[in-house]
């Protein structure tokens, strides 16, 4: 038995988990898994285990249940399978490797700082595509067959949680933490000097006065520019008086040449009938 203790979310990648198991069933393993979650995917996970067909016989999709119910779940399960896309290191983990179980789980995060080879297999992340799930079909046909694999990583697993992962140990060491922190900090402040704030400040400062001389020439600038604008306005201004008083100009010369045109034609017509008449 294969155990998903995982949100059904598309960091963990249920999916593709259920791409692995029905590839295990199309090669005739026999393999039955358990996929422990909530989320938004779990609609589509259960409509693409009934898609399969077979897989409704092999995969059982169940809610979230309670700690003391999971360790039976545990105890049930051959491997735990995390193909998660990404993780910090994954809490299940633990719980599986404190309960002697194997786990084969994607190589993201700090996964490889708890699992190592002698407690469990990490593979390579890769495009969730066919490639990537022969991979893990790949790790998963021989270690399902194999109980000595199964007792021998389970075993070495349970030895690394109880040596390196108690909860006591964890409290000791994020005192530790702290403690260096702390010291680090202390060291910190011995750096920082008067003659170091001093040339912080000068630095500033300097900076500060480049920005002001840069504020006040764009400020020049600007005065510039509104002085430009007004002018450009003022002299677009004048053009269209000017262009008003040409076409008045133009307009009363025309008039005139037209009455000087009738007054010569109506002095030829006098002249011509005066010489007629002598």
């Amino acid at each position: 038995m294969v155990l998903f203790p995982a949100r059904m979310t598309g960091q963990k990648r249920p999916l593709f988990f259920i791409e692995i198991i029905n590839q295990l069933v199309m090669q005739e393993f026999a393999v039955t898994a358990v996929m422990l979650g909530g989320g938004e995917l779990v609609e589509a996970v259960t409509e693409r285990v009934a898609e399969y067909g077979l897989l409704a016989e092999r995969i059982r999709v169940m809610p979230f249940v309670s700690s003391s119910e999971m360790v039976g779940y545990y105890s049930a399960a051959d491997v735990v399978l995390l193909p998660s896309a990404y993780e910090g290191i994954s809490l299940v983990m633990y719980e599986a490797m404190a309960m002697g179980l194997p786990v084969v789980a994607s190589d993201v995060g700090g996964q490889r700082e708890l699992l190592t080879p002698e407690t469990g297999v990490l593979v390579s992340l890769g495009e969730g595509d066919e490639s990537e799930c022969d991979r893990y079909v790949e790790i998963l046909r021989p270690l399902l067959q194999s109980e000595k694999r199964k007792y021998e990583l389970g075993q070495a697993a349970r030895r690394r949680i109880k040596s390196f992962f108690r909860l006591e140990m964890m409290v000791e060491r994020m005192e530790v933490f702290f403690g260096e922190a702390r010291r680090h900090r202390e060291r910190r402040r011995d750096i920082v000097t008067s003659g170091f704030v001093g040339e912080e400040m000068l630095l500033w400062v300097q900076e500060f006065l480049a920005l002001d001389v840069s504020w006040q020439e764009s400020q020049k600038l600007h005065a510039m520019l509104i002085d430009t604008n007004q002018w450009a306005v003022q002299l677009e201004r004048e053009r269209n008086i000017y262009r008003t008083q040409g076409e008045a100009w133009r307009h009363v010369a025309q008039k005139n040449q037209l009455a000087l045109n009738r007054s010569t034609v109506a002095h030829n017509t006098v002249n011509g009938g005066l010489a007629n008449g002598c």
